[in-house]
């Protein structure tokens, strides 16, 4: 899988981090990190890791995500769980403004930053992969049809069994209301989710 990670929902996890630069870092860097790589992070990155993995669980039981995942599996098999992260994304762009103050294109810039301010905490064995993301612009990677459909071409390159990938876009806009409407249910219940976990373990009251 980690080949596949660099097109997930990022956006969703760095958006959910409350603009706080060290929750960004981590979120962002929690997929690509061993466990030995960890160890000498700071303590708020560590954090940042913390809160990306209580996305995860909490998405991987949200019962709208799993409608979505099964529908897609019918189609995309064993990748239906990556393609669902993919839409995600695209329909936070779409309906970014419902749920953040900030316009979307200067988060993402904002986003860069940050990143490029905590670039020394990345492991050497992500250097090249980052430069890779940034080139491809990856936050924007779903801004739109195009650049999803984008996304998976570039994805089906990096698998090596064979798949469907190319056609998932097809598929997302044909069903499209089902796959909207599951989001909208889920994404609201997922900022929930996030900001209890943070206020329970990181804020101080």
């Amino acid at each position: 899988m980690y080949l596949l990670q660099s097109e997930l929902n990022f956006l969703a996890h760095i958006a959910l981090s409350q603009k706080n630069p060290p929750w960004m870092v981590g979120n962002f860097l929690a997929d690509f990190l061993k466990p030995s790589e960890t160890v000498d992070l700071p303590e708020d990155i560590i954090q940042g890791i913390k809160i990306h993995q209580n996305i995860d669980a909490f998405t991987d039981h949200h019962p709208d995500v799993k409608k979505s995942i099964l529908r897609m599996s019918h189609y995309q098999g064993k990748y239906a769980p990556v393609v669902i992260d993919i839409c995600f994304d695209f329909f936070l762009c779409k309906y970014w403004d419902l749920y953040y103050i900030d316009r979307l294109e200067v988060f993402i810039d904002d986003s860069y930053k940050v990143f490029q301010d905590y670039h020394k905490y990345f492991p050497q064995s992500f250097q090249a992969m980052f430069e890779r993301m940034i080139k491809f612009d990856f936050l924007n990677s779903s801004m739109n049809k195009d650049r999803l459909v984008a996304n998976f071409i570039k994805l089906q390159t990096r698998v090596k069994f064979e798949n469907q990938l190319p056609n998932a876009v097809d598929h997302l806009f044909l069903n499209l209301y089902e796959y909207e409407t599951e989001f909208l249910n889920f994404y609201p219940d997922l900022i929930k989710s996030t900001d209890e976990f943070i206020l329970k373990n990181y804020v101080e009251i």
